[in-house]
């Protein structure tokens, strides 16, 4: 029977190790083929350019000589620009961070921070992760932050998880919470919190402020929240 389990549980690990190179495979050809399409794309936008300029009117050759440089140039620069736009846009890359490190960022941070766990299956996270951002947008100017820390499964990180992250186009700083026990580590970290997501912490060390949701929150609950945590507004 402990040798079965074992062979169970090394098919499992190879299986999890092969969907995982299938995924990075599938977003390398991806961005490939995207590359050479907005590459075609760029030379003939740059060809008919030239066509356009070879048939414009020179009054001398003094005119047309002065006239191709800038052409070029100005080809040159569409090009980059096009060529840019095609390449994987360098959007947050995903971390793995354990409790300890977690804790450790918290507690020193010299800033309000909003605390966001979510997963890339959880509807309700998906609607609130907008407004989050939104919301936290807002008070750009008292240095709110918004963390992302996901609670996905290991098979998707981190390739899966920074291919979903760039498609939804979040901005805030993202992680993956590295646990072998994560029930340990919801009731460490918040005690009577069983992992339910979404879940955010609202949290401001200089002002003692920490507050959590056990829950999702609307967008008029997350400004009313941040002005709580500001001071802005009586509790």
């Amino acid at each position: 029977r402990r040798q079965k389990r074992e062979d169970r549980r090394k098919k499992t690990e190879d299986g999890i190790h092969n969907r995982k190179d299938a995924m990075t495979q599938s977003y390398a050809k991806i961005n490939y083929l995207n590359f050479l399409h907005s590459l075609n794309l760029s030379l003939r936008v740059s060809s008919r350019l030239s066509v356009f300029a070879v048939k414009q009117p020179a009054t001398s050759n003094s005119q047309l000589v002065t006239r191709n440089p800038q052409l070029a140039t100005r080809n040159f620069f569409l090009l980059l620009l096009c060529l840019s736009s095609c390449l994987p846009l360098k959007a947050q890359r995903v971390e793995a961070l354990s409790l300890h490190q977690l804790d450790s960022l918290i507690r020193h941070s010299d800033h309000p921070v909003v605390v966001n766990f979510w997963a890339s299956w959880c509807a309700p996270c998906l609607n609130e992760i907008p407004w989050l951002e939104e919301s936290v947008a807002r008070y750009s100017n008292d240095k709110v932050e918004l963390i992302l820390v996901s609670l996905d499964p290991p098979a998707v990180f981190p390739a899966g998880l920074n291919a979903f992250i760039r498609k939804k186009g979040y901005t805030a700083r993202s992680y993956w919470l590295e646990a072998s026990d994560r029930k340990a580590f919801y009731k460490q970290f918040q005690p009577g919190w069983d992992g339910g997501l979404p879940s955010s912490l609202f949290v401001y060390p200089l002002k003692q402020y920490r507050q959590f949701f056990a829950r999702q929150l609307t967008d008029r609950q997350c400004i009313r929240e941040l002005e709580r945590m500001l001071g802005r507004e009586s509790q």
